[in-house]
Formats: C-alpha cells, structure tokens, sequence
C-alpha cells in the first residue's frame, strides 16, 4: 500500500512545473509573432519534458511539442509559396520561360502560399488558447 501512496505523489504536478507550463504557452504565443520566442519555447518544452511525466502538464508539453512542429511545417510551406513570387524572374532567367507568365502563376501561387500562412498562424493560435484553457482549468491535453 505505501508504493500505490507513493505513485500517487509522485504523480501530483508541483506548483513550479504548472507555472513553467504556464511561461512556455505564454513564450508560445509570442512566437507566433517571432520565430526566435517559439524556438526558446520548444528549447524549453525539451528540456522539462522527462521531467514532467506522470502529471497532466506532460500532456501539455507534448501537445506544445506537436502544434510547434505542425506550425512550422505551415510557415516552411506558407514561406517558400510566398517566396517563388519574388523569385519568379530569376527562374524565368534559369529556364528561359518568358517573365510574364511566370509572374501571373507566380502571382496566385504567392496567394495560396498567404492563405497557408494565414491558416497556419490561426491553427498556432488556437493551439495556444486551447492549452491555456485546459491549463487553467487543471485538465490532460489530448
């Protein structure tokens, strides 16, 4: 019976890993603004991650682990959509296609790679608001 006790506390989080939580969804946030803020966050999030098995703030560190990942897989691909626009006349020069049409796919394929950007930054932040939420309310993150 004193081991059963013993997982059990050992399983309670502590007040400074559910502030740590807290600061690294907030770190989080920022980075959706700033690519350095969410790459101290997911620095963070590694460190704390073994740490915090056995309590609910693991879940959280995993979902972090996760959506920082799956945002920047949006903003790689949102990136280089965007970017083929301003490259567009140095590959008409490589390939010998003529800049004109170039510009006008190169036109709406910047679109697209805006609309990903923009779908992606939202995805962040409702992976961000959904945590605090959970967070703040002491429950498991899926």
């Amino acid at each position: 019976m004193n081991r059963a006790v013993k997982i059990e506390q050992s399983a309670e989080p502590s007040q400074g890993m559910r502030l740590f939580v807290l600061v690294v969804y907030l770190i989080y946030g920022l980075g959706l603004l700033t690519g350095v803020a969410a790459l101290l966050a997911l620095m963070l999030t590694c460190l704390r991650l073994k740490e915090s098995q056995g309590t609910i703030y693991h879940s959280h560190l995993r979902w972090m682990l996760r959506g920082f990942w799956l945002c920047f897989v949006g903003f790689a691909l949102g990136g280089v959509l965007v970017w083929t626009n301003w490259a567009g006349p140095a590959i008409a020069e490589v390939t010998g296609y003529p800049a004109h049409d170039l510009q006008a796919l190169s036109s709406g394929v910047q679109g697209v790679g805006r609309v990903v950007l923009g779908l992606t930054w939202f995805c962040g932040s409702y992976l961000v608001v959904r945590g605090l939420l959970n967070w703040s309310e002491h429950r498991r993150m899926p």
